[in-house]
Formats: structure tokens, sequence, C-alpha cells
């Protein structure tokens, strides 16, 4: 009965790790942007109501031609920009290097002045419990 069992919760852990591999496949991909020789060309199509999408490095096509109706089109513009839009606010808070560097010359004179030195050793502790079921 216990064999039996183990053997059906390896074979269903089993399946769960490698649904969940090929779903990250997707999300950790590395994309990297395009070099700045890369021309996209946009370009509507009246007579198909489609918009034509090119990407060339000088006359060369470095990509087949993408076709994408309004909707798709516009639906891919926003994702764009929305993704751009959450980039542009995570990177508000950020300090850049020379304010950090002031801000750590701060916080050292206040620790030498409170502690005598500005080593301050963390040592976590405890314990952590994952309880399944």
């Amino acid at each position: 009965m216990l064999n039996t069992f183990s053997k059906y919760l390896f074979l269903l852990l089993s399946v769960v790790m490698i649904r969940q591999s090929f779903a990250q496949t997707d999300s950790s991909a590395v994309q990297l942007p395009n070099p700045e020789v890369v021309e996209k060309i946009v370009e509507y199509d009246e007579e198909q109501g489609k918009y034509v999408v090119k990407e060339k490095i000088g006359s060369e096509e470095i990509k087949p031609t993408e076709e994408l109706s309004f909707e798709d089109f516009w639906a891919d513009k926003n994702k764009e920009a929305e993704k751009d839009y959450w980039k542009e606010k995570s990177n508000e808070g950020k300090q850049t290097e020379a304010e950090f560097k002031d801000t750590e010359e701060v916080i050292d004179d206040g620790l030498n002045s409170i502690f005598g030195t500005n080593f301050v050793e963390i040592k976590p502790q405890g314990a952590a419990e994952l309880i399944f079921g």
C-alpha cells in the first residue's frame, strides 16, 4: 500500500515539476533589444487593411515580413507602451551611484559616532517551517 502510494506521489510530483519547467521556458528566455542598426519599417496596406512590419539592416531583410491586423498591431503597441511605463516607474526611486555614495558616507559617520565602528554583522537565526496539506 505504502509502496504504491509513494509511486503515485513520485509520478505526480514529476509531472508537476516537468510542467513548471516547460512553463518557465518562455518567461525566463533572455530577450535582448535590437541593435541600433536594425531599422523597423511599419507600413499600412489599405487594400488588405493590415499593417506590414519589416526589419532591415541596410537593404537586407533580417526577419520575414509580418502582417498584422489593426487590432493585433495596436494591442502590441499598447503592450510595449505599458511595459515602458512600468519600467520607467520602477526606475523612479532608484538612486544613482553618486547619490548612493553620499548616503553611504552619512551612514558610516553615524555608525562611527554611535557604535565606534562602521562594521555591523548580521547573523540570521531561526527556522522556517513548511507545512503541506
